[in-house]
């Protein structure tokens, strides 16, 4: 609870700042006197501030002489900080004055520190960016935000480099992260500081001022635990010449500084107040070529740091291909992988249970019947966990019958004995899996730990053991299964089969690997990861697919053409898989689905040396983030983006033809189930729209989803009715 000490403190502070707004307490300015900085757009910049309009900010032109005591503390990729001694600092006022507060110590003064920040190249300092600094002011000047921004003073001048200086106010606790890595204050404290930080956020919102680069190195605290927010934009480099154009990318310094940004988390060098070089670097990428080294080198085979402490909370950094940090299993894996995957047994046996699948969901369409709405990511999702079940492990949840007795008023159908009896709690532990793949990824413990987050940790935790003790099972019954199984008799081609048997005498995979036999727990791991990403993805992929076809009807006709052509009128015809790969434009629907709104928005990578990415150069382990959505959507790399257009994949002659599509990652890293998932979506299209007119319940209502790892799509309502032209015989 609050204390009743913490909750006054932060209503003082609003009702003296309401009680002042109309009645200030103002230091004179400093006296007239001929000044000139050397540049008159920069003269015009202090003028501006200089109007009577602008009595709570003033800026004035400093001469470097009158800053004492110059120390660097930082460096950022466009300033270098200093800390400096002003004396006149006490002449400088713009905020009222309040009894005890640190502004009135600094007049009696007690501290005459400033911060100098010195721009990078900024001898030759462009308009642009000092109308981001005018904004800056301007915002500054109203009436509360003086309150809401760290205060500059004036500018500067470095005589030797020729660069010019901001010179702003000290902040005597440094920045929100140094201060969080002492914890030393009272949790009531913290509190306030808390509090202020989203008042003024919320207020720059109510501006319409979004800060664009706002991180716990941004947010300063005074000696009275009063944060400040900084850097307003103002963090690029000052001789750029386009800071405001976002048309064209390539061209631009400004391009890099969108599509190449740098989140700083983590403790901080106790100096590093003004920049965030001491940070841990989280570095997000969001245009094609800045990506094309971290989606083929070797230097970026890692997803993740070794030292991950979440990642070996749960198991996964020495198993499976995702996070699995032994290079050689991983390679291992992998050959399996790509081997077993596009071996015709395992083809031919997938397409049969995607087929039959199919045809079990469409049964229960019909007894629905016609009138009834379907919520096709419900159904979606059955159908993809029965088809991964089936292909991994040869084993029926038989979700699709759980389903559909959970809907249906009338009669149920009859379940056989599956894997478990409750087939939401096994679709559950798998979805508890896959987002945890990501969570104990991103959040260090001292988050997963904290109160209102500690549970939610203990549950993935808990689902993701229940989910490995279950496979774990699976796999000794099918050993023993093999083993009990005369050596004449033919083992089936599923993957478990597959993992079980290789490099053993009763190998189905025909020795494609050469290596030592796996053990269970090699298997598992494994299991779980195929198990695990082929479910939600596949599923929410294809709830997007459907949307967007039932929006664009000329897509659907083509589509419906394409199928009539190559499958044929005879309702007795079971689709192959040379008619399935041979659905061009379904082919092109899907990789414009994945293009134009991608099921997984995010990947991640780790370099393990350093490496140098758009220019700049990050150390190794850098953590970086693959904006796939960012880069599918580029106008520098796609015409008409926004654009929902197949037609783009399918003219040779265009360029556009023949980029790629990162929804699977790319390079050796690319996802060894790619052929599977896209084999699954386009029989399940070609199957549903060769036999039904699908309509949507709301045809105009936008696409409904929520993040969690990738893209899940939470609602999709629809109406499926046999074609009238549908014959059988």
């Amino acid at each position: 609870m609050v204390s009743n000490l913490s909750l006054n403190r932060i209503k003082s502070a609003f009702t003296l700042l309401k009680n002042n707004l109309n009645n200030r307490e103002w230091i004179s300015d400093s006296p007239e006197r001929e000044w000139t900085s050397g540049n008159l757009e920069v003269d015009e910049l202090i003028k501006h501030t200089q109007g009577p309009e602008r009595k709570i900010q003033q800026l004035e032109w400093i001469p470097y002489k009158e800053l004492r005591k110059i120390k660097q503390i930082g460096e950022g990729g466009f300033s270098k900080i200093f800390i400096s001694q002003w004396d006149r600092l006490s002449e400088k006022c713009c905020r009222f004055v309040v009894s005890g507060s640190a502004e009135e110590r600094r007049l009696d003064g007690v501290d005459k520190r400033v911060i100098l920040k010195q721009l990078k190249n900024s001898e030759n300092i462009t308009s642009d960016f000092l109308k981001q600094l005018k904004t800056y002011y301007t915002r500054y000047s109203s009436d509360y935000g003086f309150f809401l921004l760290l205060r500059y003073y004036g500018i500067s001048k470095d005589p030797l480099t020729n660069e010019y200086i901001i010179v702003m106010e000290y902040c005597e606790h440094g920045s929100l992260n140094s201060y969080l890595t002492e914890i030393t204050e009272h949790f009531e404290v913290k509190l306030y500081v808390l509090v202020n930080i989203l008042r003024k956020i919320k207020a720059l919102h109510s501006f319409g001022i979004v800060h664009r680069d706002l991180h716990l190195g941004n947010i300063l605290l005074d000696c009275d635990m009063t944060p400040h927010l900084s850097d307003m934009g103002l963090s690029g480099p000052a001789n750029a010449e386009d800071w405001n154009r976002t048309d064209d990318f390539d061209e631009s310094v400004r391009s890099t500084f969108l599509d190449l940004i740098e989140i700083s988390v983590g403790p901080t060098h106790p100096e590093a107040i003004y920049t965030s070089r001491f940070l841990p670097r989280l570095i997000w990428l969001s245009r094609e070529d800045l990506i094309q080294k971290v989606m083929r080198s070797e230097n970026f085979h890692n997803l993740a740091r070794a030292d991950n402490d979440g990642l070996k909370e749960i198991g996964v950094l020495d198993s499976g291909t995702v996070y699995n940090q032994n290079y050689q299993a991983w390679e291992y894996y992998r050959r399996f992988y790509t081997r077993t995957l596009s071996h015709k047994s395992f083809i031919s046996q997938s397409l049969e249970c995607v087929r039959k699948n199919f045809e079990v969901m469409e049964g229960y369409w019909e007894q629905l019947g016609e009138k009834t709405v379907l919520e096709f990511p419900e159904w979606s999702k059955r159908y993809f966990t029965d088809n991964m079940l089936s292909i991994a492990a040869g084993k029926s949840v038989n979700s699709i019958d759980g389903y559909y007795n959970s809907v249906s008023t009338g009669k149920k159908a009859d379940i056989p004995d599956g894997i478990l009896g409750e087939c939401d709690v096994f679709i559950d532990a798998i979805d508890k899996f896959v987002f945890g793949l990501v969570y104990f990824l991103l959040f260090p413990k001292f988050i997963r730990e904290f109160p209102g987050i500690r549970g939610l940790t203990h549950e993935l935790k808990e689902k993701t053991n229940w989910f490995r003790r279950l496979i774990l099972r699976i796999i000794k019954e099918r050993r023993k299964e093999i083993d009990e199984t005369p050596k004449d008799q033919e083992l089936s081609h599923d993957l478990l089969t597959k993992f079980l048997t290789i490099n053993t005498p009763r190998d189905v995979t025909e020795k494609i690997v050469d290596g030592l036999p796996m053990s269970d727990e090699e298997i598992c791991g494994n299991l779980m990861e195929v198990i695990g990403g082929g479910i939600d993805t596949s599923s929410s992929a294809l709830c997007f697919v459907v949307y967007y076809i039932s929006n664009y009807p000329k897509v659907r006709e083509r589509l419906i053409d394409e199928i009539n052509r190559v499958l044929g009128k005879d309702p007795n015809h079971k689709i192959t898989y040379e008619e399935v790969m041979s659905l061009e434009y379904c082919d092109a629907i899907i990789k414009e689905c994945f293009r134009i709104f991608s099921t997984i928005p995010i990947m991640f990578k780790k370099n393990t040396d350093p490496e140098i990415i758009g220019g700049l150069r990050f150390p190794a382990d850098t953590q970086f983030f693959i904006n796939i959505h960012g880069i599918h959507n580029h106008k520098s790399t796609w015409k008409n983006p926004e654009e929902f257009n197949p037609e783009r994949f399918m003219d040779k002659s265009n360029p556009e033809s023949k980029k790629p599509i990162y929804s699977f990652s790319s390079g050796k890293r690319m996802c060894p189930g790619k052929n599977l998932a896209i084999l699954e979506l386009k029989t399940f299209l070609a199957l549903l729209y060769r036999k039904y007119d699908v309509e949507l319940t709301d045809v105009n209502a936008p696409i409904k989803y929520h993040m969690t790892s990738i893209r899940n799509c939470s609602e999709l309502k629809m109406r499926i009715k046999k074609k009238k032209d549908w014959y059988r015989q």
